[in-house]
């Protein structure tokens, strides 16, 4: 048993290095690409052998070796994640183009070619969609149409194999090929329809946890809100303890709207609706307004924890979204002072290989190494077994990371579990238009 998992193991190593590379985030009709060009570069170096040893006229090997090297080039452009809308319609074309050569040389009907055109309709059906999909529908079946009348007007059209032997390993050869072709196409399907199949089911169980958590983190400062407001009007409490009701309702009120406005951007990112205004952000009094707002969140409770910033820049003035800025700066700094009892936190910006690099840090109880890579998935809340559980909906890094890549930049993390975390985004001195939904 144990060696049967490790060669599935290493089929699956194997077969993540060579077609989808460590990322493993290619889409299905990249990896149909990939893998039916590393396929048919195989079978041109093979045919180009096979031909040769069998007697073959020199084009027959030219022409293998110049299919090789085709979809050689085809495999290197999907591995290297440079495929476009041109590049598929290149591909598709060329695919009908050289089966067309390969059955004329291939003595038509006679030899392996004609299930190389069955297996080249489902790789369409897989790469293409509606009206597309119709149309190189259309082409192939005129094309096979065009291949009938000729070999029907003429049955001597192709010319016929020289003898017997050479036509029977040909034709067995092609439905090896083929074999490998379709079996290449079920193996990447059915990874790929499992991937999806257990992300769409652990997206709905962490989907579950978040509707489940959040009507707690609505009822927590409603309650709240409630409460202290029905205490304001009583005349049992002083001004002084009145005020601090005040401050409470304030506080709660202003986690129930960011808490609010968080929902309300998760949704956008769903739809495609969430949008930016550029203007010019001056950061020293972004930086200072957050500065503030948080420290007078902290109040005399948490006077041992210290927040302050540091601004590392000559020119503090960037060009992007204020808005998103600060909700990225605010839901950072939020999760540090959320994991932080005592000592400080940093926020703060710096000019890094010449580019903007924003960064917030702690000394909290830090990331597990195991948790690094899950904590800006949607709706992943990481908890600290048999600790305090942490008020929060496990969508603020999610949204920070996709504001982030938004603005034009990236978001990633350093932490040492039990000494502190350090979270570092950069955004563009200029938001890419083609971030903009």
């Amino acid at each position: 048993m144990t060696k049967k998992r490790a060669l599935l193991g290493g089929i699956r190593s194997f077969y993540r290095s060579i077609i989808i590379g460590e990322s493993g985030e290619l889409e299905l009709k990249k990896r149909l690409i990939i893998l039916t060009s590393l396929i048919m570069t195989f079978f041109g170096l093979i045919s180009m052998l096979t031909n040769y040893l069998l007697g073959f006229g020199p084009m027959m090997v030219g022409l293998m070796a110049v299919i090789a090297i085709l979809f050689f080039a085809y495999y290197l452009i999907g591995r290297l994640n440079l495929l476009d809308h041109r590049s598929y319609i290149l591909i598709s074309l060329s695919y009908l183009f050289i089966i067309n050569i390969a059955w004329y040389f291939n003595y038509g009907s006679r030899g392996p070619v004609l299930v190389m055109f069955i297996i080249l309709y489902a790789f369409y059906i897989f790469v293409w969609e509606k009206r597309m999909l119709l149309f190189v529908s259309v082409i192939l079946l005129l094309n096979l149409l065009v291949l009938f009348a000729l070999e029907w007007q003429n049955p001597n059209f192709t010319g016929n194999y020289p003898d017997e032997y050479l036509r029977i390993s040909d034709v067995y050869l092609g439905q090896f090929i083929a074999l490998l072709l379709i079996m290449g196409f079920v193996l990447t399907v059915k990874l790929n329809y499992m991937k999806e199949y257990l992300q769409a089911r652990k997206a709905d169980q962490l989907k579950s946890a978040f509707l489940a958590n959040m009507s707690h983190e609505i009822r927590t400062p409603l309650n709240a809100i409630i409460g202290f407001s029905s205490l304001v009007s009583d005349d049992n409490f002083d001004q002084k303890q009145k005020d601090e009701f005040k401050s409470l309702i304030n506080e709660n009120s202003e986690y129930l709207l960011f808490l609010i406005e968080d929902i309300i951007d998760l949704s956008k990112i769903e739809v495609g609706a969430l949008k930016f205004n550029l203007s010019e952000v001056h950061l020293n009094e972004l930086f200072e307004k957050l500065n503030k707002s948080f420290s007078r969140s902290l109040g005399q409770d948490r006077n041992h924890l210290h927040i302050h910033y540091q601004l590392k820049l000559d020119d503090p003035v960037v060009t992007t979204d204020a808005y998103r800025l600060e909700q990225v700066l605010r839901n950072l700094i939020n999760n540090a002072i959320k994991f932080t009892n005592q000592g400080e936190i940093e926020f703060g910006v710096v000019s890094l290989k010449g580019e903007i690099t924003f960064y917030v840090k702690d000394s909290g109880i830090g990331i597990r190494p195991e948790n690094i890579e899950v904590i800006f998935d949607r709706f992943v809340k990481v908890e600290e077994h048999g600790k305090n559980l942490y008020r929060g909906t496990g969508i603020g890094l999610f949204l920070s990371k996709q504001l982030t890549e938004k603005l034009g930049g990236r978001i990633w993390v350093h932490s040492d579990y039990g000494h502190g975390t350090t979270f570092y985004f950069t955004i563009n001195d200029l938001v890419d238009e083609k971030a903009i939904f």
